[in-house]
């Protein structure tokens, strides 16, 4: 216990003697601006620096940390986050092209799911399960619950030798 007490009043007299070099230095040169390169430690939550520095001098200061918890709190900016996962989103594996209310598959990339299940290059998508397919919107709107390993029917309409044909096929995402 005695010993965090000698830490916490080096950290702030650590704290109150950079302050201090740094509001000086402001007051002798009026026009300039200053970055502060500190440990975060000596600015997160705003404590530290540069509240004590606005205290001795009332000028307007913004923290920006190098990494940090995503807080609103602890600084104004942080740059270089850690990394954040989004969500995961399944996908058809169709590269599709939209015209007049048509959903067209124009290609496929490699080991395409819906490839492999039966759908062809030039079906046009009817129907993803019950939901009807107007624009390449409502297939990403269709998606967003699925996750992988549903299994979804997917409605197309083929023309094969003029004549055209509504097929169905089953998709596992």
């Amino acid at each position: 216990e005695r010993n965090f007490d000698f830490f916490f009043e080096a950290q702030i007299l650590w704290d109150e003697t950079m302050s201090q070099s740094v509001a000086d230095y402001l007051a002798s040169h009026p026009d300039y601006r200053m970055i502060v390169l500190a440990g975060s430690g000596h600015l997160m939550y705003g404590s530290g620096i540069p509240k004590r520095t606005f205290r001795r001098n009332g000028l307007g200061y913004a923290v920006v940390l190098g990494d940090g918890e995503l807080d609103k709190k602890i600084a104004d900016y942080i740059v270089f986050p850690r990394q954040i996962e989004g969500p995961k989103h399944v996908r058809l594996m169709v590269v599709l092209e939209e015209d007049k209310g048509n959903v067209r598959i124009a290609s496929f990339p490699e080991n395409s799911i819906s490839q492999k299940a039966g759908l062809e290059k030039d079906d046009t998508i009817r129907f993803l399960d019950d939901t009807t397919i107007t624009g390449i919107d409502d297939v990403k709107i269709f998606l967003l619950d699925k996750k992988t390993g549903d299994k979804i029917n997917v409605i197309i309409l083929r023309k094969k030798d003029g004549v055209e044909r509504e097929m169905k096929f089953s998709v596992t995402l």
